[in-house]
C-alpha cells in the first residue's frame, strides 16, 4: 500500500480514527475492515485485512468498491466493523502548476460547498431586503396619514423573515467554515508537499529565515483571506441584491448608485496600487529581518564567544528600522483609505437627496422615498465593507507573489522519473563535468570513474578538489553539466532520485540531529521495531552510551545534539543511516570524531552489511582496506588503485598527503605534549 502511494507521489499518514469519525471530514481515507472473525480490529497486526476507499460526501463517509466504484455510506453500524486506524492520503500539488496551482490546491473537490455557499449567501442577501421594503411601507403609510391597523402584521412578517434570514446565514457560516477548513488544510499541504520536492540548490540560495517567513505567509494569507473573503462575498451579494431593488423602484436611482459603487471602486483601485507597490518594497526587508534574527539566534554561542552582542544588536537594529519604515508607508496609506470610506454612508446620502430634491424631484413617492433610502444607506454600509476587505486584499498581492518563488521553481521529483528496482550498487561516473556557476571554474572537469557493487571505495584529495562536490552529484543533490551518472547502468537523471536515496545510507560532513527521541534520531521518519534500533546503535558502536542513559532511546535531545559529545553525535549519525540496511552508504568525514575502537567496529559493522561503500575520508588511516582509493586534485582522477600500492609511489599525490597529514599529526601530538607541561620530542 505504501510503495503504491510512494510511486504514486501521495501522501499518506496513519490516522487513529475517533468516536464518530464518519460525520467528520479527515479528506480521503484508506480504511481496514480485517478478513475472519477474531475481535482484535488493529491494522498492524499481521492479519489478513481488506483495504477500502473511503470518501466524504454529503456529511458523512462512504466506502467505495473498488471494482463497481459503487458508494456505500458508512454509519455506526458500519464503522464498528472498520479498525480502529485508517490512512490518510494526500494529493500532491500538480506539477508545473505555479503560483495558480499552488492557490487553487484546496479549490479541488469544493465546487459543492462553495455553490452552497453563494446560494445560501444570495438567500440571506435576498431577505435582507425586507428591511427597506418594510420600512418604506410602514413610514410611507404613516407619512400618507393612514392608520397603523397593518403594523402588527408588517412587523410579524419582518420578525419571521429575520428569523429565516439568522437560520439561513448560520447555515451560511457553517458551509464557509467547512469550505474554508478544507481551503486551509489542501492549501497547506499543497505548499508543504512543493517545498519538499524542491531541488536542494534552492534552499542553499534562500536563507532559512527568508524561506520560513515566505512559507509561513500563506498560512498569513489563508487566514487573512478566509475572513476577508467571507465579508467581501456577503457585501457583495448584497449589494447586487440593492442595486436590483433600485431597479425596480427606479432606473435613475439605480443608476446613480452604480456611478457611485464605481467612483468607490476606483478609488480603491488607485490608492490600492499605492498600498500593493509600498508594500512590495517593504517585503523584503521583512524577510531580511526574518532571516537576521534566525542568523542570530542560531549562531548566538559564537556571538557571546566573540562579544559581538552590541554589534548584532546594531546590525539587527538598523535592519529592523528599515522594516518598520517601509510597513509604517504601507499602512499610512491604509489609514488615508479607511478615512475616505468612513466618510462613504454620509457623502452617499446627501448625495442622495441632492438628486432626489434636484434632477430628480417627482419622480418617486413618498413610500418609495423611504424604500430608495434604506436601501442606499444598506448599499453604502456595504461599501465600506467591501472596500475595507479590498484594501487588505490589496496588501496581501506582494506576500501572494511572494510565494512565487517556492511555486515557480522546478521541482527535483518529477512524473516521468522511473523506479530504479532494486539497486545492486553500481556506480558509474562518464565524463561528468560541473560548474556552481555558468561563468565559475570547473569543479568536476570530464571525471569518470566505476565503482562495483559491494565495493569499498575511497575518495581523497586536498582541500577544493571536489570530493563534496561528487558526492553531491552521486546523491542527486546537483546535477552535471555533460557527463552521465550512472546507477545499476541507469541514467540518475531519468530514475527517481527519492527512490535512489531510499536505499543509500548517508552521512554528511554538516549532518545535525533534530529535536526529539534518541530512537526517533535513529529511526528517522521509518516505523522501525526496537531491536532494528539497537541493531543499528550496535553497528555504530554507541549502544553502551544508549543503555547507560537513564531513559535510554527515549532520552530526548535538542536541535543539533548539543547534551552529546561529537562523537556521539557523528554515531547516532552513523546508526541513523545503518538501520535501513541501505545497498550503498555514503560516508563524507563521517568517522572523523571516532576512536581507534570505535572505528574498528564501525569498519567491520559496514563490511558485514555487503553494501557499495563511498567513503570521503580526511584520516588515511582509516581507508587503509578499501578496494579502490581514488584521489582527485582540481576536479580530476590523478591517481587510483589499493593504499599498498599508492603509498609506494613516493611521487604521486596520495604519498604527499599522506606525509603532510604525519607532519600535521606530530605537529598536534608535540602541541599536546607542550600543553600538558612536556617538551616536545625532535
Amino acid at each position: 500500500m505504501l510503495a503504491v502511494a510512494r510511486s504514486s507521489a501521495l501522501y499518506t499518514r496513519e490516522l487513529a480514527l475517533p468516536a464518530g469519525w464518519w460525520r467528520r471530514d479527515f479528506g480521503p481515507l484508506v480504511i481496514w475492515r480485517p478478513i475472519g472473525e477474531q475481535p482484535e480490529l488493529d491494522p498492524v497486526d499481521e492479519r489478513p485485512v481488506l483495504a477500502l476507499p473511503a470518501v466524504f460526501r454529503r456529511g458523512r463517509y462512504h466506502t467505495v468498491d473498488p471494482d463497481t466504484l459503487a458508494r456505500t455510506p458508512v454509519g455506526r453500524a458500519e464503522a464498528a466493523g472498520f479498525a480502529e486506524h485508517a490512512l490518510t492520503v494526500q494529493l500532491p500539488m500538480p506539477p508545473g502548476g505555479g503560483l495558480r496551482g499552488l492557490l487553487g490546491a484546496g479549490v479541488r473537490g469544493a465546487r459543492r460547498d462553495a455553490a452552497g455557499v453563494l446560494l445560501t449567501g444570495l438567500l440571506v442577501a435576498a431577505l435582507g431586503l425586507a428591511t427597506p421594503l418594510v420600512t418604506g411601507d410602514v413610514l410611507g403609510r404613516l407619512a400618507a396619514g393612514g392608520g397603523s391597523d397593518r403594523l402588527l402584521e408588517v412587523s410579524a412578517l419582518f420578525v419571521v423573515t429575520a428569523l429565516v434570514a439568522a437560520m439561513v446565514g448560520v447555515i451560511n457560516n457553517l458551509m464557509f467554515l467547512r469550505l474554508e477548513g478544507r481551503l486551509e488544510r489542501d492549501t497547506q499541504i499543497a505548499a508543504w508537499d512543493r517545498l519538499m520536492r524542491l531541488p536542494l540548490r534552492f534552499f542553499g540560495s534562500t536563507s532559512s529565515g527568508e524561506l520560513t517567513s515566505m512559507v509561513m505567509g500563506i498560512t498569513f494569507v489563508r487566514e487573512a483571506l478566509g475572513g476577508l473573503l467571507a465579508q467581501a462575498l456577503s457585501a457583495g451579494l448584497v449589494i447586487v441584491m440593492v442595486v436590483v431593488l433600485l431597479f425596480a423602484v427606479d432606473a435613475a436611482v439605480a443608476g446613480l448608485a452604480l456611478a457611485v459603487v464605481a467612483a468607490v471602486a476606483l478609488m480603491t483601485l488607485v490608492l490600492g496600487a499605492v498600498v500593493v507597490r509600498r508594500q512590495r518594497r517593504a517585503l523584503p526587508a521583512e524577510h531580511r529581518i526574518a532571516a537576521l534574527t534566525n542568523q542570530i539566534i542560531d549562531g548566538i554561542t559564537k556571538v557571546k564567544l566573540a562579544a559581538a552582542e552590541d554589534r548584532a544588536y546594531a546590525q539587527w537594529a538598523g535592519v529592523n528600522t528599515t522594516a518598520e519604515w517601509g510597513m509604517r508607508r504601507v499602512r499610512g496609506v491604509q489609514a488615508m483609505l479607511l478615512a475616505m470610506t468612513a466618510a462613504i454612508p454620509t457623502a452617499g446620502q446627501l448625495l442622495l437627496l441632492a438628486v432626489l430634491a434636484g434632477p430628480l424631484a417627482g419622480r418617486i413617492g413618498t413610500a418609495q422615498f423611504f424604500v430608495v433610502n434604506a436601501a442606499f444607506l444598506m448599499l453604502m454600509g456595504m461599501l465600506m465593507v467591501l472596500v475595507n476587505a479590498g484594501v487588505e486584499a490589496l496588501a496581501l498581492l506582494p506576500r501572494i507573489e511572494d510565494l512565487a518563488l517556492v511555486a515557480d521553481t522546478e521541482v527535483e521529483r518529477r512524473a516521468d522519473r522511473v523506479d530504479p528496482g532494486e539497486l545492486r550498487g553500481g556506480i558509474e561516473l562518464a565524463d561528468v563535468s560541473f560548474a556552481y556557476s555558468d561563468d565559475g571554474p570547473m569543479v568536476l572537469d570530464r571525471l569518470s570513474l566505476q565503482i562495483q557493487p559491494g565495493q569499498f571505495v575511497a575518495i581523497v584529495g586536498p582541500s577544493g578538489c571536489g570530493k563534496s562536490t561528487l558526492l553531491r552529484l552521486l546523491l542527486g543533490f546537483d546535477q552535471p553539466l555533460a557527463g552521465s551518472v550512472l546507477y545499476d547502468r541507469q541514467d540518475l537523471s531519468e530514475l527517481d532520485v527519492t527512490a535512489v536515496r531510499r536505499q543509500c545510507g548517508v552521512v554528511l560532513q554538516n549532518g545535525q540531529l533534530f529535536a526529539g527521541s534518541i530512537r526517533e534520531n535513529i529511526a528517522g521518519a521509518a516505523d522501525y521495531p526496537l531491536d532494528r534500533l539497537w541493531d543499528a546503535a550496535r553497528m555504530a558502536g554507541i549502544d553502551t552510551d544508549i543503555a547507560d542513559l537513564p531513559m535510554g532511546m527515549a532520552t530526548v535531545l535538542p536541535f543539533g545534539g548539543g547534551t552529546l559529545s561529537v562523537g556521539q553525535r557523528q554515531r547516532l549519525l552513523i546508526a541513523r543511516a545503518l538501520v535501513g540496511r541501505p545497498r550503498i552508504l555514503f560516508f563524507d568525514e563521517a568517522t572523523s570524531a571516532l576512536d581507534n575502537r570505535t572505528q574498528e567496529i564501525v569498519t567491520t559493522s559496514t563490511r558485514a552489511l555487503a553494501a557499495t561503500r563511498v567513503v570521503i575520508a580526511h584520516r588515511l588511516s582509516t581507508i587503509a582496506d578499501a578496494d579502490l582509493i581514488i584521489v582527485l586534485d582540481r576536479g580530476r582522477v590523478v591517481q587510483q588503485g589499493r593504499y599498498a600500492d599508492l603509498i609506494a609511489d613516493s611521487g604521486g599525490m596520495f604519498a604527499e598527503l599522506a606525509r603532510r597529514q604525519l607532519l600535521d599529526d606530530a605537529d598536534t601530538d608535540a602541541d599536546t605534549d607542550v600543553a600538558a607541561g612536556g617538551q616536545p620530542q625532535p
